[in-house]
């Protein structure tokens, strides 16, 4: 019979566990030093080892011959526990045994000891879906429990666990597993399957498992059944998963940059036609979204950006401003919650796509009228600025930014101060988009620096042609604000 992945490669040993080291250190060191709790919650999101870690710690608390913390897996408690013939071990499904009189028969059957070994031990799996009544049934158990018994609780949802149970147990947050763990995990597993798979396959894998191993050897299984005998790729695993590819969601979001309303369209049904599904479409897109925003502020960071094959390149070629990729994440995300009660994901889809694109011109055509007016506009009285005014505003800035709230902080966030003119303050942006935002908050801002000042605003590009031109130089003070966020200068 055929054994799932998830089940094959199941730790059957604390050193086999991916990941969560801190937590099995922990437990390690309790059972060497005899420190054993009555009660322990793990929690985390699904597939990181809740339940795995849960039936190693069981196993070993009743080794007859553990060593160093680690079960033997040769004296006759491992066996029955590894053939799941233990009867010290009690594995209860809350989802399905939730009510008040399930948990009665565990207060009734915990007086009896254990059959051949030193404790019983009772796994209740996703805990928090016990009724309040059931909850109230545990308390009581929990708070004096016979010395032979171990309750080990496992929630993907802590929140929803009552006071009263977390202060009676020990509690361990399961962390999602790096993705340098499971890439070297499930290269060790695909050797041992003989199964032919390229390093891009294997990231992007992880990427959609979100750091639940069982998620990811789950897709695994999925792809060598479908391509058996096969080499595995990248693109084998795209159209196995229904995903959307980067090239796709890169050209996608160029349309939205240029308004193509007809290619957006087109797109959008031929991934329909496909089969893929548009909530899978958007999630791609929403992450595509994200991951440019971080290449493009802090470069390839391995712990938050995941890059293989082309893919720097692939996110270099989105042409969308970072402010409309804050915007557009902001659509998107909000149309995400809306897609699960939508009866026709497609269209209200569409809609949003061709909303964005409209929304924009509108914008576009009030920013002129906006900067007609503002340019007509004489700031009067000013203080006559000068640069040593103009540092002391510079290192005020963080506190200045964090006073504004919501898109307005996002930009102010990205911009720097500057000086070309002694009574002139000079905010200088990364993109046009970002300035003509600013200049429409104009009056907002300057209640932010709280300075009677002349305000102006500037792109980066024509800031710093201009310095060179009035002083002949590069401004140095700018080179050290952008130094502070690793800005790439060019020496």
């Amino acid at each position: 019979m055929y054994l799932a992945l998830y089940r094959k490669y199941r730790p059957k040993k604390f050193a086999d566990v991916v990941g969560q080291k801190h937590i099995v250190k922990t437990l390690l060191n309790q059972i060497t030093a005899n420190r054993i709790s009555h009660a322990y919650l793990f929690c985390g999101t699904h597939g990181t080892g809740k339940t795995s870690i849960a039936k190693i710690f069981a196993m070993a608390v009743n080794c007859f011959d553990n060593k160093n913390g680690e079960p033997c897996m040769e004296c006759e408690s491992c066996k029955n526990v590894l053939s799941k013939q233990d009867p010290n071990i009690i594995e209860i499904d809350a989802a399905s045994n939730n009510g008040v009189d399930n948990i009665r028969d565990i207060r009734d059957e915990v007086k009896y000891p254990p059959i051949n070994g030193k404790y019983k031990i009772y796994i209740i799996d996703e805990v928090h879906m016990l009724s309040v009544g059931a909850f109230n049934a545990l308390l009581k158990t929990l708070e004096e429990p016979p010395s032979h018994v171990i309750f080990i609780l496992a929630t993907t949802d802590p929140q929803k666990i009552p006071a009263t149970i977390h202060s009676r147990t020990q509690r361990f947050d399961f962390k999602r597993i790096l993705p340098q763990e499971m890439f070297d995990a499930i290269k060790k597993y695909m050797a041992a399957e003989k199964i032919n798979i390229s390093d891009e396959a294997i990231n992007y894998v992880i990427r959609l498992s979100d750091g639940a191993m069982r998620d990811a050897l789950s897709i695994l299984d999925q792809c060598i059944s479908f391509y058996f005998g096969e080499e595995i790729s990248l693109s084998k695993v795209i159209n196995i998963t229904g995903n959307i590819d980067d090239k796709n969601c890169c050209e996608f979001l160029n349309a939205l940059n240029e308004k193509n309303v007809k290619k957006i369209l087109d797109m959008t049904n031929k991934i329909v036609m496909d089969g893929k599904e548009i909530s899978h479409f958007l999630s791609a897109l929403i992450m595509f979204l994200r991951d440019c925003l971080v290449f493009k502020n802090i470069g390839d960071d391995e712990n938050v950006l995941q890059l293989w094959n082309d893919r720097a390149q692939i996110l270099q070629n989105c042409q969308l401003s970072s402010l409309n990729q804050i915007k557009l994440l902001e659509v998107f995300s909000q149309l995400q919650n809306e897609l699960k009660y939508a009866i026709n994901p497609r269209i209200s889809f569409e809609i949003s796509c061709i909303k964005f694109c409209s929304d924009d011109e509108k914008k576009n055509i009030i920013q002129t009228n906006n900067e007609i007016k503002i340019s007509k506009k004489i700031d009067t009285p000013v203080k006559k600025i000068i640069p040593t005014d103009v540092k002391e505003l510079i290192k005020k800035w963080p506190q200045i930014v964090a006073k504004s709230s919501g898109l307005l902080k996002e930009i102010l966030n990205l911009s720097y101060i500057g000086s070309l003119k002694n009574n002139v303050v000079y905010i200088i942006t990364n993109d046009a988009g970002s300035n003509a935002i600013l200049k429409q908050k104009k009056d907002e801002i300057k209640n932010l620096i709280d300075l009677d000042c002349e305000i102006d605003f500037i792109c980066k590009d024509d800031y710093e042609a201009e310095h060179k031109k009035i002083f002949n130089q590069d401004d140095e003070e700018l080179k050290k604000q952008l130094k502070k966020i690793n800005f790439p200068i060019e020496s």
